[in-house]
């Protein structure tokens, strides 16, 4: 009897160090488990780069075929036409010769356009250090195409889309003001002939835009919009841009008007000083 008790107790001894054993084995699996988890700060360089040339490669892709497939006859004057009327080498000199011009426009026109060619200037430089930071090479499967001047050799973000659509940001914070103007200014120098015609159809025609007239500016900057729109979509038929580019350039045009707006503003004061000062200097020069 004593031996079997002996036994019984020594199997049931190594039973608990066998379970005691399993136990610790548990715990220091479950302490060590989270040190398994793959942690995302860990992840492989290569990944991220692998993924970004396959963007790229999809990007030029999609890119080659609206060249292939947009661009023709019948659509290339009307893409140039929007090529040429974005550029900056339009845009620059213009709205600086307006500016200057003594009695071209009122003062609030005027600070308006002194704040463009502003803007555009600021573009610029913006547009000119991103791309000289990404250098992306421009397409290659518009070769043999006439281009206009270009600026630079680097792609993305597309220039022509920051500008225009910079244009037509600003210009719709800016309704207020050209719809006084409209209503103040031009329109009674439009109508005036109207007025005064020998047709009486025409004696009401005044009366119906003066009416609604802010329609008629809504709906003139709504052909603003299309135009820039249809200005950065040209980019890619014209096979100047990748897709990427330009939807880059619209949304950092977007983003540059409605900074320049709200914290860049240039006043109607500073404004109209500068331009007194200068038109003194250019049209009144002092004797000697």
């Amino acid at each position: 009897m004593g031996r079997k008790f002996q036994k019984a107790g020594g199997h049931m001894h190594s039973e608990g160090l066998k379970q005691s054993q399993q136990t610790e084995d548990s715990v220091s699996e479950i302490t060590s488990y989270p040190a398994q988890i793959p942690s995302t700060s860990n992840l492989s360089p290569d990944a991220a780069t692998s993924f970004l040339q396959q963007v790229l490669e999809y990007d030029q892709q999609i890119s080659q075929h609206v060249y292939q497939q947009c661009l023709g006859s019948f659509s290339y004057p009307f893409v140039r036409f929007c090529e040429v009327s974005g550029d900056g080498l339009f845009w620059i000199p213009a709205t600086a010769l307006i500016w200057l011009f003594p009695t071209a426009l009122t003062p609030e026109t005027r600070a308006f356009v002194f704040n463009l060619f502003i803007a555009f200037i600021i573009d610029l430089i913006v547009v000119g250090a991103i791309k000289g930071t990404v250098k992306r090479s421009r397409p290659v499967h518009n070769k043999g195409h006439v281009v206009i001047v270009a600026m630079d050799h680097w792609s993305f973000p597309s220039g022509h889309s920051t500008r225009v659509v910079m244009i037509a940001t600003l210009c719709w914070l800016n309704i207020g003001l050209w719809k006084d103007e409209f209503k103040q200014v031009w329109l009674p120098h439009l109508l005036k002939p109207l007025r005064h015609s020998r047709l009486p159809a025409l004696h009401n025609f005044p009366l119906m835009i003066d009416e609604d007239y802010d329609g008629v500016w809504t709906f003139a900057l709504m052909i603003l919009s299309t135009w820039a729109l249809a200005t950065a979509i040209s980019r890619i038929v014209l096979g100047r841009h990748y897709v990427l580019d330009v939807a880059a350039g619209v949304i950092l045009g977007y983003l540059e008007g409605i900074f320049l707006h709200f914290m860049l503003f240039v006043p109607i004061e500073v404004s109209e000083s500068l331009h007194h000062w200068v038109v003194s200097k250019c049209y009144h020069p002092q004797k000697k």
